[in-house]
């Protein structure tokens, strides 16, 4: 039994879908597998555009009803694909799978997989291809699980399976930094899950932090590897790695940032402060502390794109705020930075 995902760039057109296919009748053989897709390169991002131009500020509901079209579309195609080429396959959408989540939507977090309807089709020898990123509330709602998705869904169906989980991208595992930015940074061979999350949630381009949380948690085998490359070439992610390893394993960045620094001249504007970080925590939106040798200085690292959310709609008094805008955050993970 396999979890395998592809990403966007993997799905971008159909002689990639096709390639993929080509790739899945070669490997899989009789072992059964559940293949989980996103939606084709900038679908997503099409989609929205389309709900924008008639209205800016449409529901969050019909939001989620309209990107998930995104990710029905590849798992068609897949099918089809698989197929054509003699690969029994059925094409499952997020509701269809079972994948149960609260009504947070456009974040919606997983509650339970109803294994029913997929484990029917893997005793018929199907490959079964579930949409990512998607599911369905109690009230038969279809909700997103915001970014990276996908990667949520594809480990989260891993977990309750109890079997590895190969996560697919357009480069070849997991780098020392973004080879995108930097061509010669070196290809990790294993990493633990603990350093993954570091990264992802100081901006690596690698996995959601949601879904190394959850591989952590249930122990899920995980590799990261190219599409159309051998998976054993890539990344394994695990508990634990060498006793003594490199000091510094990634450095990941960070666009657009900016730098909250707020006055606090008593207990009340602390209480204030950390109220409404709390509040943007809740929201999964990007919030960290940092230090400031300034005594009543509070700062903060957050998204840019909150600024004028927190001017307009918090309770900071603004004569004791000050933002340093258009920033770029750069971190280093790995182990025993203190001592080195």
């Amino acid at each position: 039994m396999l979890v395998q995902k592809y990403g966007g760039t993997s799905v971008a057109t159909t002689d990639k879908i096709f390639l993929i296919a080509k790739k899945l009748k070669k490997r899989l053989g009789n072992k059964k597998a559940i293949i989980v897709v996103s939606a084709m390169s900038g679908e997503t991002d099409f989609l929205t555009g389309l709900g924008k131009k008639i209205d800016g500020n449409f529901s969050k509901r019909e939001m989620d009803q309209l990107i998930s079209v995104g990710e029905n579309k590849t798992i068609s195609l897949l099918a089809i694909a698989l197929n054509k080429m003699s690969v029994k396959s059925v094409s499952l959408t997020g509701w269809q799978a079972g994948v149960v989540t609260d009504d947070r939507f456009g974040n919606a977090f997983i509650e339970k997989i109803k294994l029913k309807k997929i484990r029917e089709k893997l005793k018929e020898n199907q490959v079964v291809v579930v949409a990512g990123f998607q599911g369905v509330d109690k009230n038969n709602n279809i909700t997103t699980l915001g970014k990276g998705g996908s990667d949520t869904t594809a480990v989260a169906l891993a977990s309750v399976f109890n079997c590895p989980c190969e996560i697919y991208t357009d480069v070849n595992g997991i780098f020392s930094a973004d080879p995108k930015i930097l061509p010669n940074a070196k290809k990790l061979k294993e990493i633990s899950y603990g350093e993954l999350m570091e990264m992802s949630s100081n901006g690596a381009k690698v996995m959601e932090t949601r879904s190394v949380e959850i591989a952590e948690k249930f122990s899920v085998d995980l590799r990261v590897g190219k599409s159309l490359g051998n998976i054993k070439e890539g990344t394994r992610i695990m508990k634990k790695t060498k006793l003594e390893d490199l000091v510094i394993k990634n450095i990941a960045t960070q666009d657009n940032i900016a730098v909250l620094n707020y006055e606090c001249e008593g207990q009340e504007d602390v209480h204030l402060l950390l109220e409404e970080l709390y509040v943007l925590s809740q929201k999964l939106l990007l919030v960290s502390l940092i230090k400031n040798n300034q005594k009543k200085i509070f700062s903060c690292v957050i998204d840019q794109e909150l600024i004028k959310k927190i001017q307009k709609n918090s309770k900071f008094n603004n004569k004791k705020l000050k933002i340093q805008k258009n920033l770029c955050k750069i971190t280093l993970t790995g182990n025993g930075l203190a001592t080195h």
